[in-house]
């Protein structure tokens, strides 16, 4: 499980909206300038807010301030990422694949004129024609798969399998303490 510690933002209907950026740590990561987090962050001048669950705890037991922990198992993550950038990637290659094949230019099937001047034009423009199918059916193929995945992001965003969930928060081990 990937664990994070956020803080609580916002208490919604069934689930708590938490800030995951620490910004007192950014000085000292590793990642620097290779991390999105942070590069988001100051572009837009606010951090990434994310829905969680409360697990186990009630929603009413939790304060807004207050530091969780939360997880999300690390297969959810694998596949959702395989989904984000595989899925384009290979609409775009099998659309690509499809124009180049729709517009293919076969040299002996071009008529042969006396000039080969005139003939070599010809073949030298279908296979533009080719390749300019093959490129725009390729950014097409890229644009659907985008879709694709924003699509299948909405249906899969009510389960709560892949829904980053609370593991503990300050208060709840604040109990355990005093309990001992």
């Amino acid at each position: 499980m990937i664990v994070e510690s956020a803080q609580i933002t916002a208490i919604g209907e069934g689930a708590l909206w938490v800030e995951a950026v620490q910004r007192s740590t950014c000085g000292a990561c590793v990642a620097q300038k290779g991390c999105g987090q942070r590069l988001l962050a100051r572009l837009s001048g606010k951090t990434l807010r994310l829905r969680v669950l409360p697990g186990e705890r009630p929603l009413n037991n939790y304060q807004l301030g207050e530091t969780v922990e939360i997880g999300i198992p690390e297969d959810v993550v694998m596949r959702g990422s395989l989904l984000v950038y595989m899925l384009p990637l290979l609409a775009m290659l099998l659309s690509a694949w499809t124009g180049h094949q729709m517009f293919a230019v076969d040299a002996d099937s071009v008529e042969l004129n006396q000039q080969l001047l005139q003939t070599t034009r010809l073949l030298e423009t279908a296979r533009l024609r080719q390749e300019l199918a093959a490129m725009a059916f390729g950014f097409g193929g890229l644009l659907l798969g985008a879709w694709l995945v924003r699509v299948l992001s909405g249906l899969l965003a009510g389960n709560e399998r892949i829904q980053p969930q609370i593991i503990e928060s300050d208060s709840a081990q604040s109990l355990i303490l005093a309990v001992r």
